[in-house]
């Protein structure tokens, strides 16, 4: 990666296989509840358990799930312990907030897994003009509770975040709470809410950056033949011109990058990518992107590395463990990639899972009947078949077609 890249590994290079969350210490957020049930605060519910996420990940011995990850308990109310179970961590922080106005008292309690214990807790009142703070406090005294030492490039970061005004911040929020959804009528939503961010506080990063994101939503998944992406280009530049070294922004230079209007700058997106994850080690996103740019330069053996984080941050992410078995795919451990392939196909069927499936067991047969393609595999992945343990003589067909 140096040689392509340019950039030296060391401050952002994941553990060896296998090892992505070994000596991590494993925490998750639940979504913030709303003691008044107000729906017009529902926005602040996501916001504030999103931008403790962001905070933690910042902690590079702490393994913190994406708020991607916690968002299948959204519309409903779950024990803290059942879901730290589910989600797979020691820990788990749930909060709550009553709202006056500007003001805010909030209510966190971070939990241990195994026995129900609390571990630390504490009501904070705040204003969303000193919201940053009172989430500064909250990280440290969670990385306290879970006996975790911050380092001074760690705790540098925490106090070098932006405190942008009140106003500016909770419009930011209600931008990130509509981009989970993902739909183009709340993508349209979120660029509304990111501009206003942007004009009650021009000199928030995050909000420039928001912007950028939801443009690239746009590019990709909308409207490719706009001009999307050169606005998302703009609103990324701007976003690093006031904090240069914004993972957010980082991360989507890098993604930016690499695409077919900046002609797949391979070795750009790796420096901007390696960038992000240096100032948020559980960016799962980035580690993500960054295998398949990865497996795009003949590095299966580091796209594994980084598809295994991004698994390990996120394991219910269908699309990062489809990327894993195409890693492992393309190193040429074709019944680690097939068994992985499965699995991701399983959970969430998709064209490229299928393809990958049956280019997977294409190869092992070739290796079990001297050359011969199994017709078979072929046909099961096309058709969304359990995917046979075997490859070779003896394996059965597709028991039905639907």
């Amino acid at each position: 990666i140096e040689a392509v890249s340019g950039v030296s590994m060391a401050p952002a290079s994941p553990p060896p296989p296998g090892e992505a969350s070994r000596g991590k210490r494993s925490v998750a957020v639940l979504l913030f509840k709303d003691l008044a049930r107000n729906p017009d605060n529902a926005h602040l519910g996501i916001g504030l358990a999103d931008a403790t996420i962001t905070e933690l990940a910042t902690v590079r011995s702490l393994l913190v799930r994406p708020t991607a990850a916690i968002l299948r308990y959204r519309e409903s109310s779950v024990d803290p312990q059942q879901a730290g179970r589910e989600l797979g961590v020691e820990a788990i922080v749930d909060g709550s907030f009553q709202r006056a106005g500007s003001r805010l008292r909030v209510t966190v309690q971070l939990v241990r897994t195994s026995d129900g214990r609390s571990l630390w807790g504490a009501k904070i009142d705040t204003t969303l003009d000193d919201i940053f703070e009172m989430q500064d406090q909250v990280s440290r005294k969670i990385a306290e509770a879970l006996e975790v030492e911050l380092t001074p490039s760690e705790e540098r970061r925490l106090a070098r975040a932006t405190r942008p005004a009140g106003r500016a911040y909770e419009l930011y929020l209600k931008g990130r709470t509509h981009m989970f959804r993902e739909t183009l009528h709340d993508t349209n939503e979120a660029i509304d809410a990111f501009e206003q961010a942007r004009d009650a506080d021009p000199g928030f990063a995050l909000a420039w950056a928001g912007l950028s994101a939801a443009y690239v939503r746009l590019a990709v998944a909308f409207e490719p033949e706009g001009d999307w992406l050169e606005r998302a280009e703009q609103m990324c530049e701007k976003a690093l011109s006031i904090d240069p070294r914004l993972p957010e922004g980082r991360y989507l230079r890098g993604e930016i990058l690499w695409s077919q209007q900046s002609g797949f700058d391979h070795a750009g997106a790796i420096r901007e990518l390696l960038a992000a994850i240096a100032g948020r080690p559980s960016l799962a996103e980035a580690h993500d992107r960054l295998s398949v740019v990865l497996d795009h330069v003949a590095m299966p053996e580091e796209g594994i590395r980084h598809s295994e984080q991004a698994v390990a941050l996120d394991p219910e992410d269908a699309v990062a463990e489809t990327h894993l078995g195409l890693a492992h795919y393309l190193a040429g451990h074709y019944e680690k990639a097939l068994s992985i392939s499965d699995s991701a196909s399983r959970r969430s069927p998709s064209a490229w899972g299928f393809h990958q499936l049956a280019d997977c067991m294409i190869r092992l047969g070739d290796l079990r009947k001297n050359g011969k393609p199994t017709r078979f595999a072929l046909t099961a992945a096309a058709w969304g078949e359990p995917v046979p343990r075997t490859a070779g003589p003896g394996a059965s067909r597709p028991s039905r077609i639907r």
